[in-house]
């Protein structure tokens, strides 16, 4: 049943079903090679909690895309990604928010947060690599970044001394 999630796995052309029936998942959740969706733990789906984190978590935001984080009490991080109309039609919008998952899966974060990253009009337009590297910016301007990344902790006084 997860199979279904695996885009182009499949001896049936664009099922994403594997061609070994028998194919077994990896730890990070690959069958055949071909990385399928977000662990159902990592992903943030209540409306309410998604509500509390706009309305009380802090953000972060660059050309491409916004942050908006809270703490969790737990061992891990959960994440949403918004992708609006703005952005372009549907498989620009997926196309995004896969390329979204796939940064946030590969970066090194801090545990313990709820996130929600937020696509801004222009990300539909950016390759890969400029959606990544504006991720980890986000990632390493807020305590997602964990507490042994200089570029978070901020000088005592604005001249820089401390």
């Amino acid at each position: 049943m997860v199979a279904r999630f695996c885009a182009g796995a499949g001896s049936r052309a664009g099922t994403g079903w594997p061609s070994n029936p028998l194919a077994r998942f990896n730890s990070q959740g690959a069958i055949d090679g071909y990385v399928c969706a977000m662990q159902k733990r990592h992903r943030l789906g209540s409306q309410k909690r998604i509500s509390q984190i706009h309305r009380q978590g802090q953000s972060a935001a660059n050309g491409l895309l916004v942050v908006r984080l809270l703490p969790n009490d737990l061992d891990h991080n959960r994440y949403c990604f918004v992708v609006g109309k703005r952005v372009g039609k549907a498989v620009v919008r997926n196309k995004v928010k896969r390329r979204l998952r796939d940064a946030v899966r590969n970066a090194d974060t801090a545990p313990g947060w709820d996130t929600i990253f937020i696509a801004r009009r222009g990300a539909g337009e950016a390759d890969f690599n400029r959606l990544r590297m504006a991720t980890q910016n986000l990632m390493r301007r807020t305590p997602l970044g964990g507490p042994g990344d200089v570029s978070s902790q901020k000088p005592a006084h604005l001249d820089g001394t401390a």
